[in-house]
């Protein structure tokens, strides 16, 4: 392995002194090797089966990883300018900073919020030092990246708005720069740019307490978005990025016309062109789902039955198709959550009739296995559902046949639903 003939090489110099420039240059192949060792492992458990993947198995990789991303920054940080200049070499300072952002998204991810929060400062102030020596657009794109991180943390910990809304403005003005210094003709990643800076701005729009600056700042995401898809490069980021976007804008809008015309948009804009791409885009998939789920209960609330068991049924059918492949979905916090919604659909399709059949017991079951196999691993409550709108039902239903929901041991949980209905 490479990482072990670097740290041969370094452990040598102790006898035999290398040339500077050659002991940096080890000292910053380590960091590198250790660095992709890291991202391996954290990439190589969220594509663990269902089987194999447990909130512990998550834990040790996360602990794994961290202390390879630390050991990481530690060699890129003995990365020297030079012997008289103590600065660390630009590569070094960018390259340290994308691993404390890794890191940082790991943390968060696991619920770590407070240690992602320092992961972050640090990582910024990488960035920074790496500008200082050079101005780059793919740098500032980062630094613009991890301060949205940042501005999100924020926002989760409820620091001041004012806090918050300087951190997101520092993240848009970086995103503006790094596209000043940038050109596809000299082989800048142009549409990866005005991707990231969408989806900055989606960020800022569905964290921004203001009406008017969530409402211009999805409006200039989907602009940005539609830039980046203009380039026609075949990838469905982002227009998974802008049907992300145009759900957000549903959710803001003034009446029920607006918000289907925002969800329509979402999911052929959106969705299904990221699916005309890649039929089998994980996220894309979710997404589909995601808007036959609004547009059903959107028809519901206007007391159209059919219509929204028809995009009932065409959401059950995106959820099954991406979990064929929950490798593709991540953690286990995002698999669990893509299960829970598929229940939750489940439910909906069986309370206005759009399934008949063998269907109704079938989806009856997946209701009742779902959430008993949820509850079994720690990722849901009995409090949690039948608290949920998507699983709650008029007083009489309840009263004649109510739920029953007890957790048996830590293997295991019982949940008996009513074999008429699932749930409103």
């Amino acid at each position: 392995m490479l990482q072990v003939a670097y740290k041969e090489a370094l452990r040598l110099h102790s006898e035999h002194a290398l040339p500077e420039d050659r002991l940096a240059d080890c000292h910053f192949g380590l960091g590198d090797c250790l660095q992709q060792l890291g991202d391996s492992i954290i990439e190589s458990c969220a594509g663990l089966p269902n089987a194999e993947l447990t909130a512990e198995v998550e834990v040790d990789a996360r602990k794994n990883a961290g202390a390879v991303f630390k050991q990481a920054v530690q060699a890129y940080r003995k990365v020297k300018v030079s012997p008289e200049d103590g600065r660390v070499r630009v590569d070094a300072c960018v390259n340290s900073a994308n691993t404390l952002s890794s890191w940082a998204a790991m943390e968060t991810a696991q619920g770590e919020a407070g240690k992602a929060s320092q992961l972050l400062v640090a990582a910024v102030e990488g960035c920074r030092r790496a500008l200082e020596q050079e101005e780059d657009a793919a740098t500032w794109s980062n630094l613009a990246d991890m301060l949205v991180a940042r501005a999100e943390l924020l926002d989760e910990a409820a620091e001041s708005e004012a806090s918050v809304a300087a951190v997101y403005g520092e993240a848009m003005a970086a995103y503006s720069k790094a596209c000043m210094l940038s050109s596809s003709e000299e082989g800048d990643d142009l549409p990866g740019l005005l991707n990231n800076w969408g989806v900055g701005l989606h960020s800022l729009g569905t964290h921004a307490k203001n009406q008017h600056l969530a409402l211009t700042s999805l409006e200039e995401a989907a602009h940005r978005l539609r830039e980046a898809i203009s380039f026609s490069r075949g990838d469905p980021q982002p227009h998974n990025a802008l049907g992300d976007t145009l759900m957000a804008r549903a959710d803001l809008a003034g009446d029920s016309s607006e918000a289907l015309g925002c969800l329509n948009m979402a999911l052929q804009e959106g969705y299904a062109a990221a699916l005309r791409l890649l039929s089998t885009d994980a996220d894309a998939l979710i997404g589909k789902a995601e808007v036959h789920t609004a547009l059903g209960k959107l028809a519901l609330s206007a007391d159209n039955r059919d219509v929204a068991g028809s995009h009932f049924r065409e959401a059950l059918q995106s959820y099954v198709a991406a979990l064929r492949t929950p490798e593709a979905l991540g953690a286990l916090r995002d698999r669990s959550d893509t299960r829970y919604n598929y229940a939750c659909v489940c439910a909906h399709a069986l309370t206005c009739g759009a399934l008949t059949g063998s269907d109704v017991a079938a989806a009856q079951q997946e209701c009742v296995t779902i959430l008993a196999q949820l509850a079994s691993i720690g990722m849901t409550t009995s409090d949690q559902i039948v608290t949920d709108p998507d699983f709650s039902r008029d007083a009489a239903a309840a009263a004649a046949d109510p739920w029953v929901f007890a957790p048996a041991s830590s293997r295991s949980a019982s949940i008996r639903m009513p074999m008429s209905s699932c749930g409103t």
